[in-house]
């Protein structure tokens, strides 16, 4: 019995940073064609007994061939080590129902280093993969978070596909030109369209550096370039290996991930909200300017501490800075010169200028889930 048999080619994805750096690359996988559940589950009991499967490894294919929607869909088995592809391909002939394939999986060599600026692909879910059937393919993923989510519909390009002629055991069948189906399986081939690469902003030496510098401890670094506003260095700490993402990450590795005190998958660059410091006191000092309450010459008095209401504030240096004028306050980084400032010059005018600086924004720099911040008015 012959059949013909449509194949949607999967088409090349690659991200690299600014210096060249690869931080996706493919590896080889296994890919294992069957038909008809009972089939499935054959090939399943061949491929364990050539292999050295936990017993949640073989679930998990059961489980994957159960969810098939039809079952002469392909199940695929595709984190194989070349080890164990290659033990597979020496005992094909005794296992029913299977054929072994070269394939492509994403891999990211630098592992946790760009995990949440690049992200990771995975299979699309149930109500992703609806209404576009190539998603459904075994073999395919789609970015789920990162630049892999953000520039999806870039890099994913358009699948293509290639007939065949199979015969009743699922093997191809080589047909001359001169065969009358020579033709209709040209004619139902299309080539296709490489998705684009995504060259980042980042420099891959001064991440490595940020990150090293962070070490476990929870917390994030970004350097811009002033002269273009390109994002740097982006860095989170502590990371995830994106790679136990591609194929399905285990429960309990995952519970672990979520239960980290440190939020490893929690994106602080970006997601977090942190109060800007003394860095926010040239916006105080352009809006005492705008709303004119303030003479740039004036000194005003820093003791070391600003009464306010019931509360006393103090400045970062005790004894203080002594009088001080604008340039004098910006230069020390003087807390109480500031602090009388924004008490004469009000939220609403600070908050306005601030908006008009960027703050309170949010900016897209390819990913999701960029936290806007926050400017309090009243």
């Amino acid at each position: 019995q012959q059949r013909a048999e449509a194949v949607m080619a999967l088409t090349q994805r690659l991200s690299t940073s600014r210096k060249g750096v690869d931080l996706m690359k493919k590896l080889a996988a296994a890919e294992f064609r069957r038909r008809g559940l009972r089939t499935h589950l054959e090939a399943i009991d061949g491929i364990t007994a050539v292999l050295p499967f936990d017993a949640q490894r073989a679930w998990s294919l059961v489980e994957g061939a159960v969810a098939l929607d039809r079952p002469s869909d392909p199940l695929l088995v595709s984190d194989l080590s070349w080890e164990e592809f290659s033990k597979v391909n020496l005992y094909l002939p005794e296992i029913p129902n299977v054929r072994a394939e070269a394939g492509q999986v994403r891999a990211y060599p630098r592992g946790p280093l760009f995990s949440h600026i690049v992200g990771y692909v995975q299979k699309a879910n149930a109500e992703e993969a609806k209404d576009d059937r190539l998603l459904k393919h075994p073999a395919m993923r789609i970015g789920k978070a990162g630049i892999e989510e953000g520039a999806e519909d870039v890099l994913r390009g358009v699948a293509g596909q290639r007939a065949r002629i199979v015969n009743a055991a699922g093997r191809e069948i080589a047909l001359p030109p001169e065969s009358p189906l020579y033709d209709d399986l040209l004619r139902l081939t299309r080539e296709p369209i490489p998705g684009q690469d995504v060259i980042l902003t980042l420099d891959a030496e001064l991440q490595e550096f940020a990150a090293r510098r962070l070490g476990d401890n929870s917390g994030s670094a970004v350097i811009m370039d002033i002269h273009t506003g390109d994002l740097i260095v982006c860095a989170s700490t502590p990371g995830f290996d994106p790679n136990h993402f591609v194929n399905g990450i285990p429960v309990d590795e995952y519970r672990e991930l979520l239960n980290n005190d440190h939020k490893p998958l929690y994106h602080k660059a970006v997601k977090g909200i942190y109060p800007p410091g003394s860095t926010f006191k040239m916006m105080t000092a352009l809006a005492g300017l705008k709303a004119g309450v303030m003479d740039p010459k004036e000194r005003v008095p820093c003791n070391g501490y600003y009464p306010f209401g019931s509360r006393v504030f103090h400045c970062w240096k005790r004894g203080g800075h002594g009088p001080q004028d604008l340039h004098g306050g910006i230069k020390n980084s003087c807390d109480c010169y500031f602090y009388e400032v924004a008490r004469r010059t009000g939220p609403d005018v600070i908050a306005d200028v601030a908006r008009a600086f960027g703050f309170g924004q949010t900016y897209d720099i390819g990913i999701s889930d960029v936290s806007k911040g926050l400017v309090p008015d009243s």
